[in-house]
């Protein structure tokens, strides 16, 4: 993978593996005969994205999410609003509240993919940002 002059992969690149990998494992491609491969360029993206939602830092996750959302095809969209944004939001809603409320105002697209996520009524975020990412959400949000 390129790296950019921090040393960390282009965030591009990391987006279009992780798609890639993520298309392998859709029902249609999977091939259940086939090993993981620690190796793989696309595994490794895959991997990359899962681990910077889980650990952060969360600009780091939110940048990934994005490419990601950005390049997936509109009928794989939901698929992705299912993984890794439901993810991301539920991780690191309260530190990126500015940021989902930006691009669902800026962009129909991802106000639709938010709108598609789910998330607790209490104890996964603070209820006031809760609030604020479900008003972003146009109310499609539908906290359990």
């Amino acid at each position: 993978m390129a790296s950019t002059g921090n040393s960390e992969p282009d965030v591009e690149e990391i987006a279009d593996g992780y798609l890639r990998f993520s298309d392998s494992l859709a029902p249609e491609n999977f091939d259940p005969d086939s090993a993981s491969d620690p190796n793989d360029p696309d595994e490794q993206a895959w991997n990359l994205v899962n681990s910077a939602i889980k650990n952060g830092p969360p600009e780091r996750a939110w940048a990934l999410v994005i490419a990601i959302l950005q390049r997936s095809p509109d009928e794989r969209l939901g698929f992705h609003t299912a993984g890794p944004l439901e993810d991301v939001v539920r991780r690191w809603g309260a530190a990126l509240v500015d940021h989902i409320e930006a691009e669902a105002a800026a962009d129909e697209r991802f106000r639709w993919a938010l709108g598609g996520i789910w998330l607790k009524g209490s104890g996964e975020l603070p209820l006031d940002i809760l609030a604020r990412i479900v008003a972003a959400s146009d109310g499609e949000i539908k906290p359990l």
